[in-house]
């Protein structure tokens, strides 16, 4: 549920004001209307992450609930390594940049503890 709700959450902001968005995160602007279509596909992507996931809480036995942990797992580590590189490799500074990497690293920790251990009931991750 924690994900579902923040992937859609960021990705009606990236949506709606893609600009707005990349400023928080990287403190830097969308200068080209490529950047900002970018961005925006980026929001419709991280809504559809979110309906995946808000959609799988009914049924987590599903088989297609391992597959989306995994994705889910593979997402959130690129992400905080590219954000990382961001700020590292690219001397970005959004007031929002470490958070969103520890967020989205303690996602793909949760992530890899729901694929590592044996689920009973659905409910323990």
């Amino acid at each position: 549920m924690v994900t579902a709700v923040a992937e859609a959450a960021i990705g009606v902001a990236l949506l709606l004001a893609p600009g707005t968005s990349a400023s928080l995160l990287l403190g830097a602007t969308l200068n080209e209307s490529g950047a900002v279509l970018v961005a925006r596909i980026c929001g419709a992507a991280l809504i559809a992450i979110g309906i995946a996931c808000w959609s799988s809480r009914p049924d987590p036995q599903n088989s297609s609930t391992g597959g989306l942990i995994y994705a889910m797992l593979f997402y959130n580590l690129i992400v905080a390594t590219l954000l990382a590189y961001g700020w590292i490799g690219l001397g970005l500074r959004g007031l929002g940049l470490w958070p969103a990497v520890l967020a989205h690293l303690a996602l793909a920790l949760w992530a890899f503890a729901c694929v590592r251990s044996p689920r009973t009931d659905g409910m323990s991750h």
